[in-house]
């Protein structure tokens, strides 16, 4: 398996480049996808304390443009986000990199984390 990231931007695109991401009501899944997602109920992401407004924590929970679209995301797809909001995010990307949290978002991509990483499309 490998862990997916969620790209909120590309460092190197100016905004005019940008794709228009849409969530359709209904996700159509491959039987393949229904399988993973059925062993996979609750999906590990990271979670970043400082990063408003796209991630940050408040009243102990995580919140932000990034989780809001994950939810949304996970919600379409039907797995639940465990945040994990106890690590620094030099220790969150190692955990990534040891597959103990599943998926990143807000996250630039570089080569280092392309070695590990799968990246989505800016959204």
């Amino acid at each position: 398996m490998f862990v997916y990231c969620l790209e909120a931007y590309a460092q190197s695109e100016t905004i005019e480049k940008f794709d228009v991401v849409t969530i359709p009501n209904q996700i159509i899944l491959t039987d393949e996808e229904k399988r993973w997602v059925a062993d996979h109920p609750v999906i590990k992401a990271t979670s970043k304390r400082d990063s408003a407004p796209n991630e940050f924590i408040r009243a102990g929970i995580p919140a932000g443009f990034s989780v809001d679209y994950l939810n949304l995301v996970a919600e379409k797809i039907g797995f639940e986000i465990e945040y994990v909001t106890d690590y620094s995010w030099p220790d969150s990307l190692t955990q990534l990199q040891d597959r103990k949290i599943d998926i990143s978002h807000n996250i630039f991509k570089t080569v280092e984390r392309e070695s590990f990483l799968n990246f989505t499309g800016p959204y």
